[in-house]
Parts: structure tokens; sequence; C-alpha cells
């Protein structure tokens, strides 16, 4: 008896220590921004091409959240920039991160939009 609970409960456990989270990408400038994306661990979110003040999101990311992602993007003029941030231990255990490209070229990090 003991042995079949146990393997009708394995299943459930190891979901568990499964951790998901959503990643929102939004454009905080005040121009178009383009092939916008977040990497981290061989994970790269979805992006391209975004109007100011839309945002993306890459729903379900079977990971945990990282302590540090790198943004990339292209400006209106052409010009690409990536930036390396590091993701604040209080957003570690967030379901949602939401990473902001701000118009200084400098990146916000939150759980919700901004």
């Amino acid at each position: 008896m003991f042995r079949r609970l146990l393997l009708l409960l394995l299943p459930v456990v190891l979901a568990c220590g499964l951790s998901a989270f959503d990643l929102t990408l939004q454009n905080g400038t005040s121009h178009f921004i383009y092939d916008a994306h977040v990497e981290f661990d061989g994970f790269r979110s979805v992006g391209g091409v975004f109007a100011s003040g839309a945002a993306k999101t890459h729903m379900g990311v079977k990971r945990s959240v990282p302590p540090a992602v790198t943004v990339v993007w292209r400006d209106v003029d052409g010009k690409t920039f990536s930036r390396q941030v590091q993701i604040p231990p209080k957003y570690r255990s967030a379901t949602e991160i939401v990473v902001r490209i701000n118009d200084d070229s400098t990146i916000t990090i939150s759980d919700q939009e901004l």
C-alpha cells in the first residue's frame, strides 16, 4: 500500500521541483527598438521589433530565475547595445520578471510592468 502511494505521489513531488516564470521585455524608450531579446544560460527570449512602450512576454520559462541576464537590442540608428544586469535577490522567487529598456540605455528589473 505504501509503495503504491509513493509511486502515485512521485510525479507530483517531481513536478513541484520544476520552477517556471514569465519573462517580459518592455521598451521604455521613446523610439522603436529592433532585434531585442534577453539571454541567459543558453536561453533566448522572444523579442524582435518593439514600438515605444510595447512589451512582449515569454511565458513559462522552465528554469529558475537566473542571477543575471544579458539584454540585447538595436536602436533606430542601427547601433547594437548589450547590457548584462543582475537580477535582485528579491525577484529570484518571482513568477514574472520584467526587463525594461530605458531611454538612457539602462535596464530596469521589476516583477511588474512599469
